[in-house]
């Protein structure tokens, strides 16, 4: 499309052009019923890092602004969905993407290693509540361990596959989690899958309609992973097999939880299955080739699961009306095991 030269602002980053075929393939944009126009020019080029003959040139091919007083405004999904897909390594998505989504360009050993991690979770809920409960991180699903888990340094109350914790109090944890190769072996199930991934359906970011609306995105030919996940789930289960669907984070992204399918296989294992890692892998920049043939079954050991189901949230406030949502701050880094500092000081 252009030269691809890069120009620059003081104070700004650098502005490229960049060439939006592989945008064409993959995007879809935010229906009109959907659209939230939010991001001015400045901070559109900002996130796209493309110079302004280069945006222009992305109008072209269907992102759509809506004009208001103040000027025409861009919907962030429509703007962060072009630059994860624009393929040209340059945009601030896939920058800010790239280092905590490496596992999918990774080997095995990066995909299943053993790995140790310190986490805390922070329920946020209303002045006055005075109890929340709140799925832990559970890594003994896949082989992991929880190795110490306080609140106030002390063993938390259980209640069930939650935990109490005084609003306001931190939910702290230190967990291993152990990756495991699994494959699924009924080809049903392959099947299935491969026809839910060859639809065209792609990951996206989704405006607040769609990610409540799970079947409204699939046939808009989008989703994420709570959307991606039950819609195959449900083809999963209508074709026979006992599935569920549980929500935990993928280690480094901390704003929202991830979700994922766990389908009883023929040898009454649980494998997972992942929509929406596979589909990054496949349509992004982010992965690698054969991503999806070594993780199709597998549990992967940067994803920190809990056994909170996808219709329930990971966190509920207690009141004296009953119980309320609650959003729950997360957070977490690598831990050494015990000694380690000092072996490696030696």
């Amino acid at each position: 499309m252009s030269s691809g030269m890069a120009t620059a602002t003081p104070g700004s980053v650098a502005l490229h052009d960049i060439d939006w075929s592989p945008v064409v393939r993959s995007v879809i944009w935010v229906p009109a019923a959907y659209r939230c126009g939010t991001l001015d020019e400045n901070r559109v080029l900002r996130i796209l890092r493309c110079t302004p003959a280069s945006l222009a040139a992305l109008r072209d091919l269907g992102l759509t602004p809506q004009d208001k007083r103040e000027g025409p405004r861009y919907d962030a999904c429509d703007i962060r969905n072009a630059a994860l897909y624009s393929m040209s390594d340059r945009t601030e998505v896939e920058a800010a993407m790239r280092p905590i989504l490496s596992f999918l360009r990774g080997p095995d050993e990066v995909l299943f290693a053993e790995r140790r991690w310190t986490y805390q979770m922070r329920p946020v809920a209303e002045p006055g509540t005075g109890m929340c409960l709140t799925y832990p991180l559970a890594p003994e699903v896949s082989g992991g361990e929880t190795e110490a888990l306080t609140v106030d340094g002390a063993p938390p109350r259980r209640a069930g596959d939650r935990v109490a914790v005084p609003a306001g109090s931190l939910l702290r944890g230190t967990i291993v989690t152990r990756g495991r190769p699994g494959r699924p072996l009924n080809p049903l199930i392959l099947s299935i899958t491969a026809d839910f991934l060859a639809s065209g359906v792609r990951w996206h970011y989704l405006p607040e309609g769609l990610k409540t609306d799970a079947h409204a995105a699939c046939a808009a030919g989008v989703g994420n992973c709570d959307t991606l996940s039950a819609v195959l789930a449900e083809r999963l289960t209508a074709a026979g097999f006992a599935t569920s669907i549980y929500r935990g984070w993928i280690i480094g992204i901390t704003e929202v939880p991830h979700s994922w399918i766990e389908v009883t296989d023929d040898d009454g294992d649980l494998k997972v299955i992942d929509p929406s890692l596979l589909l990054l892998a496949s349509h992004s920049s982010l992965g690698s080739p054969d991503f999806a043939a070594r993780a199709l079954g597998a549990r992967l050991s940067r994803v920190a699961p809990t056994r909170c189901p996808l219709t329930e949230p990971i966190g509920v406030a207690m009141t004296p009306d009953g119980t309320v949502p609650c959003q729950v701050g997360f957070s977490c880094r690598p831990s050494r095991p015990p000694g380690a500092a000092k072996e490696g000081r030696r």
